[in-house]
């Protein structure tokens, strides 16, 4: 090989890796262009994912006898983005929009299977189109109708008899059957909630037998019996085409089911018991979207920590002078003649706590009652702990006054329902435990006797682990007699099941109609992750009723 053939070929070779590495280049430049224009787009289609409602509130400075500031929380609704934890709870802020176009579109709505934008709530199923009248006794259904109630009888699985006995009127009645107008078309039914063979309200039912309903894809409401009626339950069936003009409006109307409302027109507006709707799928398919007039129920919150709830209500009570602690009482009405008196309400102002905060295990019945909860004792009465399902709750009882016991060794928790005995001391005292802090100290907001013989309702110190003398356990309840002793004979704890377990403990849950797993993790303090990671799911967004979990519990 001569010099200059030598010479051609290391010119060439130069060439050769210089095409080369342009072309390495040129490869590296449009990777990134790609992955930004990927990027955009992801944004753009965030944007477009829709808001999440929640809850926020301004609280204006007020003391409590803990020395720190505390007041009302003035609730203001606000839309914050949406996120792959999004909450199926967005429902109380759902209104009907019929033939309206859809927004957000259902598939954005869902997500996916490895990162859900949306849970469904257990049990939900699309129903027929077959408006077919049939007979169920004495009364007429669609076709349609039925199936949902089959379905829906399926979900509760209880003593009331929806598909039969139990039905008090049904659909396509008319002025001359003295009905009202709300009967006149399809659609329509309503169930007896008593005792077959007596007039005994079944309390306890209600709320399950109600949520199985609405899942199945119906409004329903309890309603109280009129003119010696028993008191029943309200159903009007999602999306039925032959619904009077009437039962349509108890769904999308102003006070409607979709904004969060009883449904009820000739009355004051009244917020849903239950929270608001349950939105399935198919219901979103039909025409409902995100509206802004939507109401968003207060008293029983579906989204969002349930300690924050508990804390936020609980200091909305404070008063800041004996005399609106003596209005609050009176507001309370659980004497029910206006004689109200601050110094016996804290059974009351307890149940109220948690009735606000939406942690009662029932929105009807005797649970409710503030009246139940006055001048309670469970040694003499049985209230207030026969107010409650003891498969929900644990009850525990010890003898130990409240100034010795080591509640270091055996701590309270938030929602703790906490009965103190008088034993030696001068008064039995109920109250709730409404706050526990990053520290371990345990707060209740409660009415605390002053000095000078007068009430407040305020947020009082329990105990502080960190120091022995700290806290209403071991002087001012204790020790303090001009103000009047408690917890001396020993005292009661009424906790829901799964509460009071150590961080990470298993925890078997049964699926219930309308339940997703956001939920189940805002319930027992841990993340939709860690359930993931403790059970073989396949689909997150679809649980299946009646299937039982492992919760790791109070992670959070």
């Amino acid at each position: 090989m001569s010099i200059m053939d030598l010479g051609d070929e290391l010119r060439l070779s130069r060439r050769l890796t210089f095409a080369s590495a342009m072309v390495f280049m040129a490869s590296k430049v449009m990777v990134l262009l790609l992955f930004c224009i990927g990027f955009f787009i992801a944004l753009l289609k965030f944007s477009e994912l829709p808001g999440r409602v929640e809850l926020t509130g301004k609280y204006p400075p007020k003391v409590g006898l803990d020395g720190r500031s505390h007041g009302k929380p003035h609730y203001l609704t606000t839309i914050a983005p949406f996120n792959a934890r999004a909450k199926s709870e967005l429902a109380p802020a759902i209104a009907h929009s019929v033939g309206g176009e859809l927004t957000p579109s259902l598939e954005k709505s869902l997500g996916s299977v490895d990162n859900p934008g949306w849970f469904e709530p257990a049990g939900c199923r699309p129903p027929s189109d077959d408006y077919e009248r049939v007979q169920v006794g004495e009364w007429t259904l669609n076709r349609r109708t039925l199936e949902m109630l089959t379905h829906a009888a399926k979900l509760y699985d209880g003593p009331i008899d929806i598909l039969g006995a139990s039905i008090l009127r049904g659909s396509y009645l008319s002025e001359e059957d003295g009905a009202n107008a709300i009967y006149y078309g399809g659609g329509v039914v309503d169930i007896k909630v008593t005792e077959s063979g007596s007039n005994r309200v079944l309390y306890r039912e209600i709320d399950r037998l109600i949520r199985a309903l609405r899942v199945a894809g119906f409004g329903a409401w309890f309603r109280e019996g009129e003119d010696g009626e028993s008191p029943y339950i309200h159903a009007v069936a999602i999306g039925d085409r032959e619904l009077s003009p009437i039962a349509q409006e108890e769904l999308s109307g102003k006070y409607g089911y979709f904004r969060g409302y009883e449904g009820i027109r000739d009355s004051e507006p009244q917020h849903d018991s239950l929270g608001g709707p349950l939105i399935c799928s198919w219901m979103v398919e039909e025409g409902f979207r995100a509206s802004e007039g939507a109401h968003i129920s207060i008293s029983q919150p579906r989204s969002g920590d349930w300690r924050e709830r508990l804390r936020d209500v609980a200091q909305s009570m404070i008063t800041s002078s004996p005399s609106e602690t003596v209005a609050f009482a009176k507001q309370l009405g659980f004497q029910g003649n206006g004689n109200e008196d601050p110094s016996n309400m804290c059974g009351p102002l307890s149940a109220a706590i948690l009735r606000d905060a939406g942690l009662l295990p029932s929105s009807i019945g005797p649970v409710t009652d503030l009246k139940r909860y006055w001048l309670a004792d469970p040694l003499t009465n049985g209230r207030p702990w026969a107010l409650f399902p003891m498969d929900v709750y644990d009850l525990y009882h010890f003898d130990e006054s409240i100034a010795k016991f080591d509640f270091t060794a055996w701590p309270l928790y938030p929602g703790d329902f906490v009965y103190a005995y008088s034993g030696r001391g001068e008064f039995s005292h109920m109250f709730v435990v409404t706050e526990v802090d990053e520290r371990g100290r345990a707060y209740t907001v409660t009415n605390q006797k002053m000095p000078d013989g007068s009430f407040l309702v305020a947020n009082v110190l329990l105990y502080d682990p960190t120091s022995p003398v700290a806290g209403a356990f071991r002087n001012v309840w204790t020790s303090n007699l001009a103000i009047g002793r408690t917890g001396l004979g020993g005292f009661d704890v009424l906790r829901r099941k799964g509460v009071g377990l150590s961080q990470g403990s298993a925890f078997a849950y049964t699926i219930m109609p309308g339940d997703t797993l956001d939920r189940i993790a805002d319930h027992f303090n841990t993340s939709v992750t860690a359930i993931l990671s403790k059970n073989m799911i396949s689909d997150p967004r679809h649980l299946t009723v009646g299937q039982t979990i492992v919760v790791p519990v109070n992670l959070d």
